[in-house]
Order: C-alpha cells, then structure tokens, then sequence
C-alpha cells in the first residue's frame, strides 16, 4: 500500500443557508455534510452545531417547510444495529432542531442503513 497524502481529512464544508435554500427548491432534497456522530454513537458531536443552526434558520424562514431528517450509517456493523442507529442518529438531529423551536409537526426523522 502507497499512502499519498498523510493529511488529516478536513470535515469542513463551506455552506450557507441561502445556497441550501436554493438547492432545495431546485431538487427537492440536499445533503447536508458536517453533522457529524462518533463511530456507533447517535450523540451529535462538537462542530455540528453550525450545520444545525443553519438548517433551523432555513426552517425558520419557510414557514411552509416541513423536511424528514435522513440519519445514516456505514457499511460496517449488523444491519440490524445499523438501521436502529441510523434512526437514532435522524431523531438526534430533529431533537436538536427542537431546541431551536422548530416545531415537531413539521420534522420527521427516518434511518436509512447501507443495505
């Protein structure tokens, strides 16, 4: 094995609410990268608090808007361990935005597992 870069891999995604919006509105979903949960855990860790704060602005002005929240996990692990993971990685999230006032009416959280 070569290894070609020993650089930490960096986690950052540069991102506002606006270019989100707009994304949204075009395709109907986005990907959101930078919440971030430790290996086998659905405790959100240190740094997703900027994606969820700009996730909940967005809500915030749509009043409209109503999203499922998708948690995921990889393709390590049971798949049953996967899928109760991944749901509690989703309702992680949506328990997060409460905190923000998001009304629990207009989020639904659902696991997706890699299999």
């Amino acid at each position: 094995m070569e290894i070609i870069d020993e650089a930490r891999l960096d986690l950052s995604v540069e991102f506002d609410a606006d270019s989100l919006l707009e994304a949204l509105n075009r395709d109907g979903r986005i990907a959101i990268h930078g919440v971030l949960f430790g290996v086998d855990r659905a405790t959100l860790r240190p740094g997703s608090g900027a994606v969820i704060d700009t996730i909940a602005s967005i809500i915030d002005a749509e009043t409209g808007l109503c999203l499922e929240v998708q948690g995921h996990t990889d393709s390590t692990g049971a798949t049953e361990r996967s899928r109760v993971l991944s749901r509690e990685r989703a309702n992680a999230v949506v328990s997060a935005l409460h905190l923000y006032g998001v009304d629990a009416g207009r989020l639904e959280g659902r696991g997706l597992s890699p299999d």
